[in-house]
Order: C-alpha cells, then structure tokens, then sequence
C-alpha cells in the first residue's frame, strides 16, 4: 500500500513539474492607420510564430527560458540587424507586448515594447483575438 501511495505521489510530481514549464504572451497590434493594411510576422528564436492583422491580438504558450522576439513587414526569417527583444520567460507568468510602428525620416520601423498588464488591458479593450493565419 505504502509503495503504491508513493508511486502516485512521484508520478503526480513528475506530471506537475513537466506539464507546467510554460507562460502565456499576448502580442498587441493597434498601430493605427500607418501600415494597417498589412500584417506584421512575429518571430520567436529564428521561428515565425505569427502574422498578427491591425486591431488584434494574439496569445501564445511559451516554453520557459531565454527566447528572441522580433516583428517584422514581411519575410520568414529573423534579420540580424533588425531590433529584437530578449527575454528570459518564467513558468506560470503571463507577458505582455504592444508592436509599435514608429515613423522616421528614412522610413519606418516596428518593435516590440514590453507593457504591463494594465497597460494591456487597456490597449486590448476595441482588439479582437487574431488566429495568427
């Protein structure tokens, strides 16, 4: 009996600590009406994760540790000299950033900016969930 009851409580354990190693992160788009026609590819660790439309956002469960973020107009591949955001992703928490495009004299940029969630919640109130397609 006392064998069984330890079987169940290492198995419990070892489901609990192998099932929960990730987070949640919302990626935010309300650009407005510079460059809404378009989506924006979001790449996590060299891997497109999403195209996120104007007005939307998108959730996504993240397996812990460091990752590199980056948004970009258009292709498949992170760029070297493109801005990305590194980030060590702890389990259970949930993160939170708003792609902002900001114009300049030679053209525009896209980065992603960290905010806090009432700071999200705020920005999310008009957006809709994208299905990242």
């Amino acid at each position: 009996m006392k064998l069984r009851l330890l079987v169940l409580l290492l198995c419990i354990s070892f489901f609990d600590s192998t099932y929960a190693q990730n987070a949640s992160i919302y990626f935010i788009r309300s650009t407005g009406l510079a460059g809404s026609s378009g989506k924006f590819n979001i790449f996590m660790d060299s891997v497109m994760i999403c195209k996120i439309n104007n007005k939307k956002y998108s959730k996504h469960n993240i397996p812990v540790g460091f990752h590199k973020f980056q948004v970009r107009y258009s292709g498949k591949k992170m760029k070297k000299n493109i801005c990305t955001l590194v980030i060590d992703i702890e389990n259970g928490k949930t993160y939170y950033f708003h792609l902002e495009q900001i114009s300049k004299i030679l053209g525009n940029n896209l980065y992603l900016f960290e905010v806090t969630e009432n700071s999200a919640k705020k920005l999310m109130v008009d957006l809709k969930e994208d299905d990242c397609k």
